[in-house]
């Protein structure tokens, strides 16, 4: 029994019309089921909220390349992620959940990203550029661009043109 399933048994009062031992195994599951669910979430650090004394001695020992870093970290960050943007529009939020994109919760303390699910053999690939990655199904075929600007002073990211023929 999936996690929406038993949630929707617990609001509706259906789970207390189960025998003990069956109630019990449902709840223990769900337990395991969200714990087993934070353990593997990820996402990319929320710069914004970073120690300024960290960035002071960041910018004061690299002042040249500091935000590059700091962009291509967050790239990185992405990419080994499994979140999407939160931001995007609502037709392509639709087609991607049509696709099999499960959007889960919004990353607590940072509503730049949505936990998601995403399909077997999908993933987020990175680009040239260090705000852009690429978002591809199981066969390599690019399914939207992902936008995604680390800056602690100016953090954004959005997904971007869904293409039409998906």
């Amino acid at each position: 029994m999936i996690v929406e399933e038993i949630r929707l048994l617990m609001r509706c009062g259906i789970l207390d019309k189960y025998n003990t031992h069956d109630r019990n195994y449902m709840l223990k599951r769900l337990e395991y089921t969200e714990k087993e669910l934070k353990d593997k979430m990820k996402s990319p650090v929320n710069t914004a909220k970073m120690n300024p004394m960290d960035i002071l001695v960041g910018a004061m020992m690299n002042p040249d390349k500091h935000i590059e870093g700091m962009e291509a970290e967050g790239q990185q960050q992405l990419v080994d992620s499994n979140v999407l943007p939160t931001e995007m529009r609502s037709e392509d939020r639709e087609k991607l959940e049509l696709l099999g994109v499960q959007f889960l919760e919004i990353v607590p303390d940072d509503y730049l990203f949505t936990y998601v699910t995403l399909p077997e053999g999908w993933k987020v690939i990175p680009t040239e550029h260090n705000m852009w990655t690429t978002l591809v199904d199981g066969k390599g075929k690019e399914i939207a661009s992902i936008f995604y600007k680390a800056a602690f002073y100016d953090r954004k990211a959005f997904l971007l043109s869904l293409k039409e023929e998906v």
